[in-house]
């Protein structure tokens, strides 16, 4: 819970959050590192997908708040989607004995209303179209998708993709990311389940995961 007197007419403005994390310390209690936000925000997703339910994670902000470094981080500090995919493939063999999964990945950048397929950007020229499938929803049509089998694979083809993202100097920040990009990763679960008469089938669900880092915001 955050207070703030405004100046104008005196009243109190309150802003309530669920989480608040401290990037300086205050000498009793250390600065917030990136598992803390991982650990809060990124595996409870985790938890979710892996249930079979469909998850979102947005970093919205002004430009140079730290939104794309919380979100990919550095090699030395990896973020939440890094740190997601390893313990996503960690978690994955863990249940290979019972479990089949399959994770498939695609990344795309919209910039100035286009949008453009950050692994293949040469496949196809042009913006690509948004469609709409009757049971699965908005789609984005020709986007390809890479069917991953392991943390590594992910995480090249996602610096691959952020190498060519759409950045341009502002006042603010000297390579700021003017793109929103989604990366998306599709979970399918396949496990054999054993009804009571004794026959086995198999059982399927699939969650799919989107995490949003969107384009810095230049006004308040």
């Amino acid at each position: 819970l955050y207070q703030k007197p405004d100046a104008k007419t005196a009243d109190t403005k309150v802003f309530t959050f669920d989480h608040a994390f401290d990037a300086y310390g205050n000498g009793a209690k250390p600065p917030a590192t990136q598992a803390d936000l991982y650990n809060t925000l990124g595996r409870p997703l985790l938890n979710s997908a892996l249930e079979g339910y469909n998850v979102t994670l947005f970093a919205y902000g002004q430009t140079s708040s730290g939104k794309t470094y919380s979100v990919s981080g550095t090699r030395a500090e990896p973020g939440i989607v890094t740190r997601f995919v390893r313990e996503l493939f960690t978690r994955c063999e863990a249940q290979r004995a019972t479990t089949v999964c399959t994770v498939e990945v695609s990344y795309v950048e919209i910039y100035l209303e286009q949008i453009r397929d950050l692994l293949y950007p040469s496949r196809r020229k042009g913006s690509l179209r948004i469609r709409e499938h009757p049971q699965l929803g908005p789609y984005v049509e020709d986007l390809s998708k890479t069917i991953c089998s392991s943390a590594e694979e992910v995480e090249s083809l996602l610096a691959q993709g952020s190498a060519i993202r759409t950045a341009c100097a502002t006042s603010m920040n000297a390579s700021s990311s003017r793109s929103h990009a989604l990366c998306n990763i599709t979970l399918t679960q396949q496990t054999q389940v054993t009804d009571a008469d004794g026959s086995r089938r198999a059982s399927e669900k699939m969650s799919k995961v989107s995490l949003v880092d969107l384009a810095g915001s230049e006004r308040s």
